[in-house]
């Protein structure tokens, strides 16, 4: 098995680094590093037109993203920079490394713009950090251009969930990548409409050439949202040096949210991860290695900040004090058929970092309804979640060294993966009665300190649960009631009637 949980293992992959890096004055050393005389495309007719805007910036590595790692392989050739027009161009004929090409299928398919340090931004001079900017297609995006900018890269804080890890460049024209393509286009489009009725903003705003339109206020924003993507550029280097692996960052909502709203912001929040090339361990299943550092805030200077807002020197105890660090190994069931019909088993280790740190192991059940059974520090959990309206969620939690029930040794199901001990499991988890109405026939599961969770309700409002725990070898429950937003306590019953009054809502 892999060593998570004993050393972290460096594995190199390829990956994107979306950071942005502020331009600057003229120098002879920077204009020495890139040609800014690229002739335009000729031959057939030149598609897939493309600027890349802060300014117009000349001197970017230009290509269509067929397989959505956002990092460029073989067979996705570079556009060719019109000084003409501001527009990296394509040829046809140069796609022949993808099945089933069409040029509709490039249309769908997100952009990469990768600005070296020394390309020229025709409003701030030439480059002094690299950077990398995308573009993600939406519907009403008809004509085959596209403008990727500040704005458009923000776009990939409501997709990045669903970004596959597996598609070759062959098969960017294939089934799975065109699903992608749907799915992204939708969560697009979803954003979109929602800048229309959350905010009476057209949905072009963030598509907009704003150096055509001579929209300043926009050009002003985007050149500080670049300020603050030079930030993360450095915060991505940091961590490639530290894992010998590429990272890829991006801006929360948050920032979004500020933009739209006219609020002015001294500093951003970034969530920054990797996730490596998922491999075939065996027939059934594929494994991963992910990093998360979530939660980090910056400053348009390459600083992080502290819990205080203080700004602090970037090193690697400092970003792992001030951000959420998640580490795991993942095995995911990917084969038809499945191991349990209807049902695809994931099998990971889990470290968090820094505050509240723990260490994880789970087996989950994903079908319908998901069910686990999960090692968290010394803890034994059984957890349920979304099978019903009323009950939505359960947990036994396990504290006690003598409590015989569910002791199996995770770590060693992750290596073997052997199928009738995962049925076993699945088979014993299954057959608690996880509703509030078997909540009775469950107490023989606890322990001394253990305790049982039915959770959900039928309130708009707030939020059921009802307790079973063993204290000093009695029972004890109650039923409470508290707001789902504030999670303030409005209601609690306790004793014999708690089961009674939870029984009506769960």
């Amino acid at each position: 098995m892999r060593g998570l949980m004993k050393k972290l293992i460096i594995i190199p992959i390829l990956a994107v680094l979306v950071s942005c890096g502020g331009g600057g004055t003229t120098s002879p050393e920077l204009q020495s590093l890139q040609s800014l005389t690229t002739p335009p495309v000729s031959g057939s007719s030149p598609i897939y037109g493309t600027k890349v805007i802060d300014g117009y910036v000349e001197g970017a590595n230009v290509f269509v993203d067929f397989n959505y790692n956002l990092t460029q392989d073989e067979g996705e050739p570079s556009g060719t920079f019109n000084s003409d027009t501001n527009e990296y161009e394509f040829l046809d004929s140069e796609f022949s490394a993808i099945n089933n090409w069409t040029v509709n299928c490039g249309l769908n398919r997100p952009r990469v713009a990768e600005v070296p340090v020394g390309a020229y931004d025709s409003a701030r001079g030439y480059v002094n950090d690299a950077y990398t900017m995308l573009y993600f297609p939406h519907d009403s995006d008809g004509t085959g251009k596209a403008n990727v900018t500040p704005f458009t890269t923000m776009l990939l804080a409501s997709i990045n969930a669903i970004l596959p890890s597996a598609i070759t460049v062959a098969d960017g024209c294939g089934t799975v990548a065109n699903q992608t393509a749907e799915s992204v286009k939708q969560d697009v489009n979803t954003f979109l409409y929602n800048l229309e009725v959350n905010f009476s903003i057209n949905r072009n705003y963030f598509y907009d050439d704003f150096i055509a339109s001579g929209d300043t206020t926009q050009q002003a924003i985007g050149e500080k949202v670049v300020d603050f993507l030079t930030t993360l550029h450095k915060i991505e280097s940091l961590l490639e040096q530290e894992y010998n692996m590429g990272f890829r960052g991006l801006l929360t909502d948050e920032i979004i949210n500020k933009i739209l709203n006219n609020q002015a912001f001294s500093d951003v929040t970034y969530d920054i991860q990797n996730e490596t090339v998922s491999t075939q361990e065996d027939s059934h299943f594929r494994y991963n290695r992910r990093h998360n550092f979530n939660g980090v805030r910056g400053n348009s200077l390459g600083q992080i900040l502290d819990s205080d807002s203080l700004p602090i020197e970037l090193t690697m105890a400092n970003l792992e004090a001030n951000s959420t660090v998640l580490i795991s190994e993942n095995y995911e069931e990917n084969a038809t058929p499945t191991i349990i019909s209807g049902i695809r088993v994931h099998i990971s280790i889990e470290q968090r970092k820094g505050d509240q740190a723990y260490e994880k192991t789970f087996v989950r059940f994903i079908g319908p309804y998901s069910v686990e059974l999960a090692l968290r520090n010394s803890d034994r959990r059984v957890i349920m979640s979304g099978k019903n309206a009323s009950t939505s969620a359960f947990e036994l939690r396990i504290r006690s060294s003598n409590n015989p029930y569910f002791t199996d040794n995770i770590v060693n199901l992750m290596s073997t993966r052997n199928t009738s001990d995962i049925v076993q499991l699945y088979n014993d988890i299954t057959t608690i009665d996880m509703s509030m109405s078997g909540s009775q026939s469950n107490v023989y599961l606890l322990y001394a300190n253990d305790f049982n969770l039915y959770e959900g309700g039928n309130s708009s409002i707030g939020n059921w649960m009802f307790r079973q725990q063993m204290v000093g070898g009695s029972l004890y429950e109650e039923c409470t009631h508290r707001d789902w937003e504030t999670r303030t306590q409005l209601e609690q019953t306790t004793g014999t009637e708690a089961y009674n009054r939870c029984s009506e809502v769960l």
